[in-house]
């Protein structure tokens, strides 16, 4: 398995049309997760969710349909799940390929999507240019930004972050061949470029950011690798850059000479304190030891501790409301020999305060993204793989306990996760299938999850009386709502001929007929459906 933490952030004209979309509830459970599935036609693809301040859902990603290419396009539904519109990339540039990588929403509910467009170059090759564009609330693109490098390289803008007082940052990579670089340009809201920014390694070679925030003060810090050693090992590197695009500081971290460091995720407190996670394969081995990290670096760069061990996250971080840093991931013994996954919180210091297994008994793998929530809980949303893909979410109190996991068959891998303002937790990705469609999760804020469909009764037995049957079973279950008891006479179908309530064990069918054999199963019932049925029982009445 190579490197899977770090690939759950891994991002690869109005032409605004209502497509086909499907929204699911639970009728019974109100406050359970939506489905909010949408079908453009042939192959869609999530990459990115986000809100806007009312509470709008919007998904970037890929959306293909016979009129159009596999393209850049973003997704926008209602705080309901109602699909509003979809608006594609509608620019000069003829493309046959795109993505969205990442999003963001100002406080005027214009929309803003990073990523990239593939143009034919040959039969055989592609050019890949970096793309960002504005979209507004509804749906008509503002502006658009293309960029591609000299040589017709590999230019593909990753994250977007949006600074408050009135401009935008986006960060990803540029380059060819094994030759990529950090590209980071900020644009004014209008869609002006301000200023652009390159960085590279010591080697000049494979040099990637995978996470951008700003600090309270505007300042801008970016996290990913560079190859630095002659030897081609990947080393952490963390910078800073100021407004105007000059570099503070910059700071490379390396476990050992032969170790090969691949960042994930970057969390960035109130006083520019910076948290960095992600996993060290200590001797280069891909199918070695993969242990995560969690490094602290202050305002100035200084590194306040580093922390390695199975429970130091990997794949996300994120600051909790209480100043406490909590952190999410998967440590992969040698060959896969074994696979731990967990949450876990740590101090300011770097105490860890608690871990909590994500698969307490298993051998699962799970990547996601920890997203804190104001009452100190916190939310999980990723997925988990053993033989196949699930999407999974999942709450854990303020004390580490979880409160409750929800596996989602319908979708794949998802790869993004969010809260909205309202306390609305989303995870998007895509469903399973070779053609697949977006798949955005919703849970709303007051979400319980419903009970477990009852255990089923067991060691059902028939008394035979004058005209009559008793039935007699087991009770094997302390959360049903009752029992459904079905009959059927002589080998014909089964019929349901009644319910009893929770907790009895025992049912008289009287008015018979002592010709006739009467076969009768039991199941149990809750608000999440039906058991397993019973064995059945046959006999006549006296």
């Amino acid at each position: 398995m190579k490197n899977p933490i770090s690939s759950f952030g891994k991002s690869f004209s109005l032409a605004a049309a209502v497509l086909a979309t499907c929204v699911l509830a639970d009728p019974v459970f109100a406050q359970s997760e939506q489905l909010i599935r949408f079908d453009g036609g042939r192959d869609d693809r999530a990459r990115c969710v986000t809100t806007d301040a009312a509470g709008n859902i919007f998904t970037g990603g890929q959306v293909e349909n016979n009129a159009k290419p596999a393209g850049f396009a973003v997704v926008k539904h209602n705080a309901q799940g109602v699909l509003q519109w979809v608006a594609h990339y509608n620019g000069s540039s003829e493309h046959i390929q795109g993505f969205v990588s990442s999003l963001a929403t100002d406080a005027a509910g214009n929309v803003y999507a990073a990523g990239y467009i593939a143009r034919q170059i040959t039969f055989l090759t592609q050019n890949i240019d970096w793309l960002v564009v504005s979209f507004t609330p509804n749906g008509a693109q503002r502006w658009a930004h293309v960029f591609n490098s000299p040589g017709d390289g590999f230019d593909q803008a990753g994250r977007v972050v949006l600074d408050p007082a009135g401009a935008l940052y986006v960060t990803g990579m540029s380059g060819s061949g094994s030759d990529f670089n950090w590209l980071t340009m900020k644009y004014s809201l209008d869609g002006a470029v301000q200023w652009q920014r390159t960085r590279t390694g010591a080697l000049n070679s494979d040099d990637r950011p995978v996470a951008a925030k700003l600090d309270a003060g505007g300042n801008l810090l970016v996290l990913g690798y560079t190859s630095n050693t002659s030897q081609g090992f990947h080393d952490l590197s963390l910078m800073k850059y100021d407004a105007a695009g000059n570099v503070v500081w910059t700071r490379d971290y390396a476990d050992g000479t032969t170790s090969d460091e691949f960042p994930a995720d970057l969390a960035v407190d109130a006083v520019g304190n910076a948290y960095a996670t992600g996993i060290v394969a200590p001797t280069g081995d891909p199918e070695g030891l993969q242990v995560p990290f969690l490094l602290k670096y202050d305002a100035n760069g200084t590194q306040q501790f580093q922390f390695k061990s199975e429970t130091a996250g990997g794949s996300s971080v994120a600051l909790s409301p209480d100043g406490n840093v909590v952190v999410a991931g998967t440590v992969i013994g040698e060959v896969a020999s074994f696979i731990r996954a967990s949450v876990s919180k740590f101090s300011p210091a770097g105490a860890q305060l608690w871990t909590t297994r994500l698969d307490p008994t298993g051998n699962t793998f799970y990547a996601g993204k920890v997203v804190p929530a104001g009452d100190g809980s916190v939310f999980f949303g990723g997925y988990k793989f053993t033989t196949a893909y699930d999407f999974v979410a999942a709450r854990f109190a303020a004390n580490g306990q979880q409160l409750w996991q929800r596996v989602i068959p319908e979708g794949n891998a998802a790869v993004d996760a969010h809260l909205a303002a309202s306390g609305d937790f989303l995870l998007t990705g895509d469903t399973d299938g070779s053609d697949p469609d977006m798949l955005t999760v919703r849970y709303p804020a007051g979400f319980v999850p419903p009970p477990p469909t009852p255990a089923a009764p067991s060691a059902l037995t028939l008394a035979a009386g004058k005209g009559k049957l008793t039935l007699q079973w087991t009770d094997n279950s302390n959360d049903e709502t009752g029992f459904r008891i079905e009959r059927a006479i002589n080998g014909g179908t089964f019929a349901q001929i009644a319910q009893v309530n929770a907790n009895v064990r025992t049912f008289v069918d009287s008015g018979l007929n002592k010709k006739n054999i009467y076969n009768y199963r039991v199941r149990a019932f809750n608000a999440s459906g039906n058991s397993a049925y019973s064995n059945t029982a046959s006999a006549r009445p006296q």
